[in-house]
């Protein structure tokens, strides 16, 4: 991971409001029912929104509380392509993330390993099926970072492909980091 600062490198004149976010995020996290299940977390580069969804990561998951994912999405993405939705997502980063996604996930549910059918859209909607029938005490979070480095289209078979299936079921929630625009 390309990070500019890491989670103990916090420096409140480097980071406006982080704790204030930070505390914001945790609360909407853990309310039983929330009007809306995706929050945006805006700043420029360099504005600390990376290290914010770390120290989220930290904050959130451990086996007594909830199940985060975190999804560098260039990770996923063959950045250079720019024309063909079948080639822009890379298919070995995404096996390799959603492997460590299914392994960090057995820590809290008894998780049956998915088959890696080629259809990426139906392995990241049979996981959530799975993760929201065990019927979890804390809403699972998505932490996604990454999304505002892609082209229209990454940015669209990104978002059919991966980030809709992750909310077509309640129980999930997600924090999008983005660049303002």
């Amino acid at each position: 991971e390309s990070m500019l600062f890491f989670c103990d490198d916090y420096n409140p004149d480097t980071f406006v409001d982080r704790p204030i976010t930070l505390t914001d995020i945790k609360s909407w996290a853990d309310m039983e029912q929330v009007e809306k299940r995706i929050r945006a977390l805006v700043a420029p580069p360099g504005g600390g929104k990376s290290w914010l969804l770390a120290r989220l990561r930290q904050v959130l998951s451990n086996p007594s509380k909830r199940f985060v994912v975190h999804l560098n999405i260039p990770d996923l993405v063959n950045l250079d392509e720019i024309k063909d939705r079948n080639r822009v997502i890379n298919t070995e980063g995404f096996r390799k993330w959603f492997r460590k996604v299914q392994e960090d996930a057995s820590a809290y549910f008894p998780i049956t390993p998915i088959s890696e059918t080629p259809d990426i859209s139906a392995i990241i909607s049979a996981f959530v099926r799975l993760v929201c029938n065990f019927n979890p005490d804390k809403a699972p979070v998505i932490l996604v970072d990454g999304y505002d480095e892609l082209s229209d289209l990454q940015a669209e078979v990104i978002s059919h492909r991966i980030l809709q299936q992750f909310l077509a079921k309640q129980c999930i929630r997600m924090v999008i980091a983005l660049r303002p625009e």
